[in-house]
């Protein structure tokens, strides 16, 4: 299984240290252009996102083509802000932030000394013209926070800082300003495209550790090392090498023998399968619950627009089986917040019962939901109250055996309350890209989260981050997979956002799940992990549970950047 797109999630304890901006932790190296003693003939072998031919694009506003390194490897952001080993904020482009104009502009220092890895230098003109790209480009704002306004203005302050300044105080901002979202652009590069949902970028110009393209087939590229990147004498090896792998099968295989280095991948009884081929070279680490895992369906195509649906899927969905068959025991159930393992303390102890009644598995409570809702049976089979067979399409890539195993479960519960439930398997490029695009009928999906339960919701329940069928969700940052919102929710929001009362947060955030039970517009089914599997034999400093420095998963932007700079050749 893979997850290319997945932002990174920050507890709720790193709140207070974001909106300070103190207690950061130093980027290793300085900002001399020296290659470093870099292994000129050692590269590491990872990948991102299954595939089975490659297309030469590093695009970092198209959704397909933000996979397998061009997040971390060619762009970078302007801080690595992770929830790994309890938090981490290791200033990255930018060195400093603070606060101004009543908590309205935030003031970032830009690092001095960079360039980018044609030679020329990096300056803050750059960040500047990367969100005001945005601006102008709906498919370039990586935020959001442009298109929507949220952002008045970004200009210059003296030599080296940004300000950003919001409409109005926003106190969930920081780490997709500058961290998760964002990857900075090159202008004299940038400035001359007036295509960015469609350029196919081949000869990509960024600051990061592998900015080089140095070898590119259908079967395997390799990016190799920036000439020209910041960290003194890094990275230490010469470049990493791409290759593609189609599904969890030929990963194993791989990984196996020894030809891949570094994973993020679900290995199916992964002591077994994996570790135990070699216990002291091959290892894992599936660390804390990352995001709750749940089904979307298109909220506004009938009668899947009808919540009593909506509530019986939820009803027929058999978590535990889930998390024990399919996932290993790796992903215990939700309840149907999807809350309790990663915001404890912001779930309304009112409706817990009701959350719990919602994900419990109960297919006859289910099928009374929907005929007191006019739904009705022709033998065991369920028609909507226009008189329709209700079927649905459950989609998912081939190769991520999991998630297909995840899915067939959820289809046999759909099928038990009479639903004409199916599951397809497509290549992972394509169906990504029609899940960005919301074509699908139904799929495993999550909205991710932050330091506190606003981005979960926003991600699913706010007109903001709605977008229309057809138009990719990471174009201009947006992720509202189902198709739905809630003005109240919109508004809800946008006072979360106001307010730097935790107090008064949670008293929304309370308002906020209500809204989520009596709708269910996002169906949580499991936690998951981030899914990491690692190699020794070749490659040394990857983080584990002692040294959890990063979250591990290949997948995990802008994670992955940390690792690949902190990771050397073993000697």
């Amino acid at each position: 299984m893979r997850h290319s797109t997945l932002t990174s999630l920050l507890r709720p304890a790193l709140f207070a240290v974001l909106v300070s901006g103190i207690a950061l932790t130093p980027a290793s190296g300085s900002t001399a252009h020296a290659t470093g003693t870099a292994a000129s003939n050692v590269y590491l072998t990872s990948f991102v996102n299954y595939a089975s031919t490659f297309q030469r694009n590093f695009n970092p506003f198209m959704s397909q083509a933000r996979l397998d390194f061009t997040q971390g490897a060619i762009y970078e952001p302007l801080m690595i802000i992770t929830i790994a080993g309890r938090g981490h904020t290791y200033p990255w482009l930018a060195t400093h932030y603070k606060w101004t104009n009543h908590n309205k502009t935030v003031l970032v220092t830009i690092r001095s000394g960079v360039k980018w890895s044609d030679g020329k230098p990096f300056t803050p003109a750059d960040v500047v013209f990367t969100f005001n790209y945005g601006k102008k480009y709906k498919a370039a704002d990586e935020t959001g926070l442009m298109q929507t306004g949220q952002i008045a203005r970004v200009y210059q302050v003296g030599k080296d800082q940004v300000a950003f300044q919001f409409k109005t105080v926003n106190t969930t901002v920081l780490p997709q300003l500058l961290s998760s979202n964002t990857m900075i652009v090159p202008q004299h590069i940038w400035s001359k495209i007036s295509n960015p949902d469609t350029f196919a970028n081949p000869n990509p110009v960024g600051t990061g550790p592998f900015a080089r393209v140095a070898k590119f087939t259908s079967q395997e590229f390799i990016l190799g090392k920036n000439p020209y990147y910041w960290q003194t004498g890094k990275p230490a090896y010469a470049g990493i090498r791409v290759p593609a792998l189609s599904s969890n099968t030929a990963t194993l295989a791989a990984a196996i023998k020894g030809d891949v280095d570094w994973m993020g991948s679900m290995i199916s009884n992964v002591q077994k399968t994996y570790v135990s081929r070699d216990p002291t070279h091959y290892h894992y680490f599936y660390g804390q619950p990352a995001y709750p895992l749940g089904l979307y369906v298109n909220d506004q195509k009938y009668p899947f627009s009808i919540y009593a649906l909506r509530e019986a899927m939820s009803m027929a969905i058999d978590r535990s089986k889930i998390n024990t068959i399919a996932e290993q025991g790796f992903e215990p159930p939700t309840d149907a917040l999807g809350l309790s393992k990663l915001y404890p303390a912001w779930v309304d102890p009112k409706l817990k019962t009701r959350a719990k009644a919602l994900a419990t598995l109960n297919p006859s409570k289910a099928k009374q939901v929907l005929t007191k809702a006019g739904f009705t049976y022709k033998g065991n089979d369920l028609y909507d109250p226009k008189g329709n067979r209700v079927s649905i399409e459950l989609s998912c890539p081939a190769g991520w055996t999991d998630w297909v195993d995840s899915l067939t479960i959820i289809q046999q519960g759909l099928q038990a309350i009479g639903i004409d439930a199916s599951v397809t398997q497509s290549d992972a490029t394509a169906w990504l890209d029609q899940r960005s695009k919301r074509l699908l009928d139904g799929f495993f999906w999550s909205p991710l989260g932050g330091p506190s339960p606003y981005d979960y919701f926003f991600k699913y329940m706010s007109k903001d981050s709605y977008f229309p069928v057809g138009q990719d969700a990471l174009a201009g940052g947006l992720a509202n997979l189902s198709g739905w919102y809630s003005d109240k929710g919109t508004s809800l929001l946008s006072q979360f956002r106001q307010t730097s009362s935790v107090a008064k947060q949670k008293a929304i955030a309370y308002q906020l799940e209500k809204i989520q039970l009596d709708n269910l517009p996002f169906v949580p089914t499991v936690y998951a992990p981030y899914w990491y599997n690692y190699s020794t034999k070749h490659f040394t400093g990857f983080p584990d549970k002692n040294n959890n420095y990063a979250i591990g998963a290949t997948y995990a932007y802008p994670d992955d950047v940390k690792i690949m700079t902190t990771i050397r050749p073993v000697k």
